[in-house]
């Protein structure tokens, strides 16, 4: 069962790159974002007050953070279609 399950997690990281590496050769703000939530999670992990919420809350408040910030620092512009 073990090697089943350390399978899966190497999937699971597999499929995570496979979704994010095409994005961000096409725009610097998607690899930019997936940089900073990765730092960040890695910050809230050594904050005390965060090993008391769930690791899916803790997921959920550093996509909200870095999705508000990188927002305002770098909107994507709309197009006008003629």
């Amino acid at each position: 069962p073990e090697k089943i399950i350390s399978a899966l997690s190497v999937a699971v990281y597999g499929m995570f790159l496979a979704i994010i590496i095409p994005p961000c050769k096409v725009s610097k703000a998607v690899g930019i974002t997936v940089i900073s939530a990765m730092a960040l999670s890695g910050i809230i992990s050594f904050m005390p007050i965060f090993k008391l919420a769930s690791k899916g809350m803790v997921i959920i408040f550093v996509t909200i953070i870095i999705s508000m910030i990188m927002a305002i620092i770098m909107p994507i512009k709309e197009r006008e279609d003629e």
